[in-house]
């Protein structure tokens, strides 16, 4: 921040030459260092995106009150609202972890479409995807334990939301700038600023477990472009000679391919899904009368069906059964809650209005209104927490004074390790000049989140129909799936047949014995259980009387006080541990990768349209076709935009590989590596060499894996080879380089599932 400060202070002017040259490598190097960071998919990244923008803000403070700068209040509103929404989408580290999962399953997928399949890492690419799917359904079901059934079906449609309303803020941003033209002469650091933060943002979701987020990475990248271009900072850029060139300009490029290679296999996954669709109706009774293997069904048990049925024992758990003191009193306690929130809310509204009127009352003056909006904002908080109906209901879904405070004033949750306690007459409000509409916002977000809550709540406890709930357990919920009961069944068979596996099992030293019995054990008295739950929904008859008689029994059974947690982590753990002592026994079916590969195609699917909200094949291949073609554009955009950069680079490092007498090929070659990387990115990332770059700095380059068999990306044979390579598989040369050196020596072999 105190950097931005001197920045902003000496009011830095890039193409002029009124500041020193330290400080103009020092607002430069701000912008390099957001390319540079493009190719971390971290998490730190978007902590990173946050702090630039954080800083744009405090710079746009500085100039507001300027003659030429009257129009920034919109561009500084729309950049407080970007970094807000920025930190919303990345507050759920369990979904990311999720995702992470599921795009850890699709590389390998993707990576055996393009492997030969007499091939020996074939078979290693097989055995890896058995082991990821086993991984992706465990996060996934751990998720599904910690998350309440509204955060699941709402976090992907949510997210696709975000990306509109960050597309929104930017269109804002860039629309307001363009009327600026005198403001960015007088102070035309600001164009830098903004360039940074804007490409950190950008970074920040090139993160692959956002794969559908690329057509906004992409859009993002080209407004980016555009608004350089346009500002000269190329030319600013391209007079600074730092050592973070050569890395920012690779860094940028490599991310840019990214958005490209990720839209190409999101068209491949849909391709699969096409495909799929098509052998499904083709075979539909081959696929009915095929009995899976006891390792598919249970993937397809642990996937599919068992997470449907925890959704009923959910439903279950919150009915209120005739007499059930129990139910009653948690209808009463969640229907409190919906009516406290309403009237929250209300107070609130007519205290934010209060508030306003006071300002509008008032003589201008920055001092005078911070203090009447912090002296309303005190009385804000008091009616949130000070008020019984008020502190029970924020205190019941882990909303602190303090984390509300912070959340007011600074409009983002509070870090992990904050623990100071700040009173809204003291903390220190982001913007400084902060807004009541702004104030607003964040509060109608933080409602937003607990009302979901709440409406879910109150939702699960008014099922008040007995003979509905149990009749739902006997029928499936949509044609093709699994009822409970059906669900029951199989988890039945499943369990015999994983006791028998489980005694099966050689023991290869004592420490196993322990394990061993506690599975048994575990596993026998999860089928009794189950095939008790069983014949109560076969003894089911349908009138009033018995079927409270039978949700008694199946709450007393299942533990249903506790909701389904008791019988959702036996049935997960149970899944998670056959599964997992299969694939360390290699007790794997053949025919399970064409289970896997068959299942993805419709997953992937399923995933794309829950986030970009586009409902058919055609539609999403016609949008992520969209999204390659912006990507193309910005990769020949900055590369013709930063031409000189790229030229100066290549020089700089040659001269030193030179210095260093670095050897052409090897390990020990620090320059001539990124300076070979440089040269395949202009070479295999955009359709014809860069005018004004010379190409003879690129001709003796390669880049060379570490692996043993020294797999090579010679600069000439490439040259040679390039007319004939389809183009993505051009774009992606060094996206495929390292996703095949990352699975190349992953060599777990599949054998015959043993009876």
């Amino acid at each position: 921040m105190k950097k931005v400060n001197v920045i902003g202070l000496c009011l830095i002017a890039l193409l002029s030459t009124s500041c020193d040259e330290d400080q103009l490598r020092s607002a430069s190097d701000d912008l390099l260092a957001s390319f540079s960071g493009m190719c971390e998919s971290s998490g730190g990244w978007t902590d990173m995106a946050l702090s630039h923008t954080r800083a744009l803000q405090t710079a746009l403070e500085n100039v507001k009150n300027d003659d030429a700068c009257k129009g920034l209040e919109t561009v500084l509103a729309s950049v407080q609202n970007l970094s807000e929404e920025v930190a919303r989408l990345s507050r759920d580290p369990e979904h990311l972890a999720l995702l992470n999962a599921e795009t850890q399953k699709r590389e390998l997928i993707l990576a055996l479409s393009n492997t030969p399949q007499n091939s020996t890492l074939y078979q290693g690419l097989e055995a890896a995807l058995v082991a990821a799917e086993v991984s992706r359904l465990e996060a996934r079901s751990n998720f599904f334990v910690s998350k309440t059934d509204q955060h699941h079906f709402q976090y992907r449609d949510e997210t696709g939301k975000g990306f509109d309303t960050l597309s929104l803020y930017l269109r804002e941003i860039f629309s307001s700038t363009v009327n600026l033209s005198e403001c960015s002469k007088k102070h035309p650091y600001l164009g830098l600023q903004l360039a940074t933060s804007l490409m950190a943002i950008s970074g920040s979701f090139l993160n692959p477990a956002l794969g559908p987020a690329i057509a906004f990475s992409g859009q993002l990248f080209s407004n980016v472009i555009d608004f350089i271009r346009r500002n000269n900072i190329d030319d600013a850029i391209a007079k600074i000679e730092s050592e973070k060139m050569p890395p920012a300009l690779s860094c940028a490029l490599e991310s840019m391919a990214n958005t490209y290679c990720q839209a190409h296999d999101a068209l491949t996954l849909l391709a699969f899904r096409s495909h799929n669709d098509q052998k499904n109706s083709e075979e539909p009774e081959k696929a009915k009368s095929t009995l899976p293997s006891d390792f598919i069904l249970g993937l397809e048990l642990w996937s599919k069906t068992v997470p449907d049925f925890i959704e009923w024992i959910r439903r279950l758990s919150n009915t209120i059964a005739l007499g059930d003191r129990f139910g009653s009193s948690r209808q009463n306690v969640a229907t409190q809650d919906f009516n406290n929130l309403r009237q929250l809310r209300r107070t609130i509204g007519a205290l934010l209005r209060e508030i306003q009127t006071n300002l509008d009352e008032q003589s201008p003056g920055a001092a005078q209104s911070d203090a009447i909006i912090r002296s309303g904002l005190t009385t804000v908080l008091n009616e949130m927490f000070g008020t019984q109906e008020g502190g029970t209901l924020m205190g019941k879904y882990a909303m602190s004074m303090s984390k509300v405070t912070y959340l007011i004033a600074r409009g983002t949750e509070p870090p992990r390790d904050f623990t100071q306690t700040q009173s809204i007459e003291t903390i220190e409000f982001s913007p400084k000049v902060i807004s009541i509409s702004i104030i607003e916002n964040r509060l109608e977000g933080l409602f937003e989140v607990i009302s979901s809550q709440v409406i879910s709540a109150l939702t699960r406890v008014l099922t008040i129909d007995p003979d509905f709930s149990l009749a739902q357990g006997l029928h499936a919920n949509f044609y093709g799936q699994w009822s409970p009961l059906e669900v029951i069944i199989s988890l039945i068979h499943f369990f015999n047949k994983s006791s028998s596996f489980f005694e099966s099992l050689p023991l290869t030293d004592g420490s196993e014995l322990p394990e061993k019995k506690i599975t048994l054990f575990l596993l026998e008295d999860t089928r009794i259980l189950l095939e008790d739950v069983a014949h109560i929904l076969k003894q089911f008859e349908g009138n009033r009387l018995e079927a409270s008689l039978f949700i008694g029994e199946l709450f007393e059974k299942l533990h249903l006080m506790w909701d389904d947690i008791f019988i959702s982590q036996r049935l997960y753990y149970l899944l998670k541990w056959d599964l997992q002592a299969r694939l360390k026994y290699q007790y794997i079916p053949r025919d399970v990768v064409e289970h896997i590969l068959r299942a993805n195609g419709n997953d992937a699917f399923e995933a794309l349209i829950e986030t970009s909200r586009i409902k058919n094949l055609d539609a999403s291949q016609f949008d992520v076709q969209s999204s390659m073609s912006i990507s193309q554009g910005n990769l020949i955009n900055f590369t013709n935009i930063f031409q000189d950069s790229f030229e100066n680079a290549l020089e700089k490092l040659e001269e030193r590989a030179d210095q260093y007498q670095e050897p052409r090929y090897g390990l020990e070659r620090p320059n001539r590596l990124t300076q070979a990387k440089l040269c395949l990115f202009l070479l295999t990332m955009t359709p014809a060499w860069p005018e004004d770059v010379d190409i003879d700095l690129c001709e003796n380059t390669a880049l060379e894996s570490i692996y043993p068999d020294r797999k090579i990306l010679s600069f000439r044979l490439l040259q040679r080879e390039l007319s004939k390579m389809k183009t993505p598989d051009r774009i992606c040369t060094y996206r495929n380089f390292l996703r095949e050196s990352k699975l190349r020596y992953r060599r777990p072999y599949i054998t015959e599932e043993k009876k």
